[in-house]
């Protein structure tokens, strides 16, 4: 620490630097750390323990400290609550390729239809992906994912649920993990409550489920509040052999709604009120399920159970080349604009003077040719609009004295 002249802060604030110092007596060269005190985590609880895995002696920068983008995003953003939806803007800005998730995993010879039924009669959930594995260990996450997720604002639990908070940002999709030994008749359904009822969240707090929230039970009770919070009746402990993996697309009026009613806004009910991408939801379990068969060899079932209530409805829009110029106020080709849409992964057919795009679902805030238009003057640049005095026009005939 000496070596990297660490400033810390005490806990009113005030810096001070490490140096060599005598303490009853003893000389000291150093002080043992917590994560709050180097900066790296919000945890003052104790002794930042590193793996054994790091030499003594070594340089500590590389291992704690990496560079943290904060971005501000407005509410038409929900497409970059990730680190892929970030990922696919610096691919278009940079025109640089964008880089493949690797979702490949061994399927471990268990039929999912016999383990666990599924059934969604809720209109506020389009679409219901699960996945069921078996021979989980749960324990602590090691280093390198603890270290991930207090950097991203998250408090580590366990591997289990870490590995689903580090899928869902990096996906965007949130994931939810419950110990399938504790769900009554290995049923999981989505339903709308029909009556008030008491539910303990997993955060140990009480909270009274309101009627028409859209829920997840079991054979006989509430195990979820959906898009928003697990309960503590089905969470992943370390007792925990056997776990399904929930994702899901629910509705984004009624997440609001219902987070409002609770005076609950997690990080998923956020992604979940500016809209999920309906197609994610299986990739986002085969992401998490190659996690945890490769750092901790769970067995993984053969197939998903995949319920889909609402198919999703494509959606194309036309944009005019003869617009873009009209509203943006300098001329555009409609090759330029053509190579904006395919710098941004848009999909689109062309004729003379007429482009229609077809909407990927991960692109919820499209909606409209202005939408476009905007995306269009965005890549291109806002430094190119130029400013123009208003056009003023007056009369001279004088005003009717009756006027």
């Amino acid at each position: 620490l000496a070596k990297i002249g660490a400033f810390l802060t005490d806990e009113k604030g005030k810096k001070w630097k490490i140096k060599e110092s005598k303490i009853r007596g003893i000389q000291s060269f150093g002080m043992l750390c917590s994560k709050q005190e180097l900066q790296i985590s919000s945890d003052h609880e104790g002794i930042l323990e590193l793996p054994e895995s790091i030499e003594v002696g070594k340089d500590l920068i590389p291992y704690l400290w990496d560079p943290i983008f904060e971005l501000s995003l407005t509410p038409n953003l929900g497409h970059c609550f990730s680190a892929l939806g970030v990922a696919r803007e610096l691919s278009c800005f940079l025109n640089a390729p964008l880089k493949k998730v690797d979702i490949s995993f061994t399927p471990g010879n268990i039929d999912i239809k016999k383990k666990l039924k599924t059934e969604v009669s809720s209109n506020n959930c389009s679409r219901y992906t699960v996945r069921y594995l078996e021979n989980i260990k749960v324990e602590p996450s090691p280093f390198w994912l603890k270290l991930l997720l207090e950097k991203s604002g998250f408090r580590s639990v366990n591997n289990v649920v870490d590995i689903t908070n580090l899928v869902m940002l990096e996906l965007g999709q949130p994931l939810h993990a419950f110990d399938y030994d504790l769900l009554d008749e290995q049923r999981l359904s989505v339903i709308d409550q029909k009556e008030k009822q008491e539910f303990e969240s997993l955060d140990q707090t009480k909270r009274t489920i309101l009627e028409n929230t859209c829920v997840i039970c079991d054979g006989k009770k509430p195990i979820a509040i959906g898009g928003i919070i697990g309960g503590d009746n089905s969470a992943v402990s370390e007792s925990t052999k056997n776990i399904v993996l929930e994702a899901a697309v629910f509705n984004s009026i009624s997440v609001r709604k219902s987070a409002k009613a609770l005076g609950l806004r997690t990080d998923s009910a956020q992604r979940f009120e500016r809209k999920t991408d309906f197609y994610l939801t299986e990739k986002a379990l085969n992401r998490a399920c190659h996690y945890l068969q490769k750092f901790f060899d769970a067995t993984v079932s053969d197939e998903s159970i995949d319920s889909i209530k609402a198919p999703y409805k494509e959606k194309t829009i036309t944009i005019r080349v003869e617009r873009v110029s009209l509203l943006l106020g300098y001329h555009l080709s409609q090759s330029e604009i053509e190579e904006v849409f395919t710098r941004l992964l848009l999909p689109f057919t062309s004729k003379e003077g007429v482009i229609t795009v077809s909407v990927p679902s991960y692109r919820q805030d499209l909606c409209i040719e202005e939408d476009l238009v905007e995306e269009v003057a965005r890549v291109f640049g806002y430094d190119h609009l130029k400013g123009k005095k208003p056009r003023y026009t007056t009369t001279k005939i004088p005003h009717d004295p009756l006027y």
